[in-house]
This record gives C-alpha cells, sequence and structure tokens, in this order.
C-alpha cells in the first residue's frame, strides 16, 4: 500500500467508486501505515572517521522492512512506491555525525546527535557515520516518511 497523488478534478466530474477507492480511501490507509523504522545498536562499536554505525539490535520499529540487522545493518533502506520527503535522525556517542544517502552524499553534520528532511525515492538508503574517531556503546537511527514528494 503506497501513498497514490490523487488526479484533479473540475467543477461538474462526478467522483467514481474507482476515485473513491484509489484517492480517498487507499490514500487515507497508506498515510495511517506510513513507514516508519528505528534501529538500534546496544553494543561497544569502534570507529574510524567515516565509518558507518551498524545497527545489529533488534528495532524497535520497522513496519516496512527498510533495516536488516545481519545484512547491510548500517542502512535504512526507502521501501518501493515510499519516495518522498523523509525525515531522518541519529544519535550517538560519536562527538560527530553524518547522514549519507546511498554512501556518498552527505545530507547533514550534527555534534552527538543529526537530523533533517530528506528527499529520498524509492531503493535509496540512509547511514549514520562517524565524523571522527570513536568508541560507542549505543546508538539509534530513525526514518519516518512525511510526504509526497511535491
Amino acid at each position: 500500500m503506497s501513498y497514490t497523488t490523487p488526479t484533479a478534478k473540475t467543477a461538474g466530474q462526478n467522483l467514481t467508486v474507482a476515485d473513491w477507492n484509489t484517492s480517498v480511501r487507499g490514500n487515507l490507509e497508506a498515510l495511517a501505515k506510513r513507514p516508519a523504522c528505528v534501529a538500534e545498536r546496544n553494543s561497544s562499536q569502534t570507529l574510524s572517521t567515516g565509518d558507518a554505525i551498524a545497527f545489529n539490535d533488534t528495532d524497535r520499529v520497522d513496519t516496512h522492512t527498510m533495516h536488516d540487522t545481519s545484512t547491510n545493518n548500517t542502512r535504512i533502506t526507502i521501501p518501493a512506491d515510499w519516495g518522498g520527503i523523509w525525515f531522518v535522525a541519529a544519535s550517538s556517542q560519536a562527538t560527530a555525525l553524518h547522514l549519507l544517502v546511498n554512501g556518498t552524499a552527505v545530507r547533514a553534520r550534527g555534534g552527538y546527535s543529526v537530523s533533517a528532511l530528506i528527499p529520498l525515492t524509492a531503493a535509496d538508503y540512509v547511514e549514520a557515520v562517524a565524523g571522527n574517531a570513536a568508541s560507542i556503546t549505543s546508538a539509534q537511527m530513525s526514518a519516518i516518511w512525511m510526504r509526497a514528494t511535491p
């Protein structure tokens, strides 16, 4: 289930059952079940500058299978049909954190925590990366879909 941009109607044009099911009912259901993920780490990890944090604990929330605790556990991956504007945040004991998209594009920089609204498309992934060397014992990264791209 995903959000579908409704088709524009003109004055006098009827709302069909198909329009209602897709543009109204379907979108309300999709928005009520929008994607969200909260991945955690609760064990030690030594990071060099540029290393991604491995989120290897059980996810607190993962509504659309966006994170895997063993394969590519540094990533939250955007599910099919859910491109748009995402709120992404990360925190840890590292004194400098960066949010990367697809392993390269730095979208935000911060201290012990960082957050940003980021336009993402299906299959894009986000990682929290150390901006300096650090030893951490816990960390968290989250992503939630906010809206379709205008």
